[in-house]
């Protein structure tokens, strides 16, 4: 039975499966780039969300197993940067640790995360030029390292292609990590930043890096997220796009993600918490309750 029909014979779920929706676009851009890029040689991955302020995603190779015996190899992906990123850059960071998946099966993967010249070569070949500051000129291998993306390559025109197919990550971390990432694409002004940085995490992982941030393989992941100002200009961009997030500094966060207001009825003095917008009538006094 197909993961859809056996949804769709539960009740209330006909309308809204956010796991298997928010997961099964990250298979289709995965095996999307598998095919195109890798000539279906990789042999696929378990995926997971990670909030994490150092990374933006990480590849570890064979880190689960099944109890029949099977192991496979985990790719996460950093949902608390999906609203602040182009989908361009965080698909590229897909891409970033599929290029190190292929190293570990196919090459030699540095020692603990090292970025050498062989997955430096595989970078560039799919469209993804390494650099240790995510600009041209910078070192293509190290510890720690970033891409930016070749405008001429494989994976921005396949990319172009997957979007116009329709295709996108519908699901978003409301409460991002910063205010603003973006990625340089090569060939590009100081003005067209389109949106990423990476780097690598801490086990045998492989990632990318720019700038603080990392993308990494087995323990090493995409690496940490940069600071930015508060007061970014992305705030209105993400208001045009229709995306009801909380930015880091705004006074919903000043103490925490919580969103709560409390109220008390000025008869009886009982208390009660909600959204600040609630208008709440007391059952005993028949008083409407005053914001505390």
């Amino acid at each position: 039975m197909q993961t859809e029909e056996l949804f769709s014979e539960i009740p209330g779920t006909e309308k809204l499966s956010p796991t298997v929706d928010a997961y099964d676009e990250l298979v289709k851009a995965y095996d999307f780039y598998n095919q195109r890029l890798f000539n279906g040689d990789l042999p696929g991955c378990l995926f997971t969300f990670q909030r994490n302020k150092r990374l933006f995603g990480f590849f570890s190779r064979k880190r689960f197993g099944h109890r029949g015996g099977q192991q496979v190899d985990e790719i996460a992906m950093n949902p608390s940067v999906f609203a602040v990123r182009p989908v361009e850059a965080i698909l590229s960071t897909l891409v970033h640790e599929q290029c190190h998946q292929w190293q570990a099966c196919f090459g030699k993967p540095g020692r603990r995360g090292y970025h050498n010249a062989e997955w430096a070569d595989k970078m560039a070949e799919v469209g993804l030029i390494p650099s240790s500051h995510g600009r041209p000129g910078g070192k293509r291998v190290g510890e720690h390292m970033t891409h930016y993306i070749d405008p001429n390559g494989r994976f921005m025109a396949l990319t172009k292609e997957l979007l116009e197919s329709g295709f996108a990550l519908s699901w978003y971390d409301r409460f991002p990590t910063a205010a603003e990432l973006p990625i340089y694409v090569g060939g590009a002004g100081e003005d067209d930043l389109l949106a990423d940085i990476t780097g690598t995490d801490g086990m045998p992982l492989g990632g990318e890096e720019l700038k603080g941030v990392t993308e990494g393989v087995d323990g090493s992941g995409e690496g940490e997220l940069p600071s930015y100002r508060p007061a970014s200009p992305l705030s209105a961009s993400l208001a045009s796009k229709g995306l009801d997030v909380v930015l880091p500094g705004s006074d919903e966060t000043k103490k925490g993600v919580t969103t709560r207001a409390k109220f008390i009825c000025p008869g009886c003095a009982d208390a009660a918490w909600g959204k600040p917008s609630l208008n709440i009538i007391c059952g005993k006094c028949k008083t409407e309750f005053k914001r505390a």
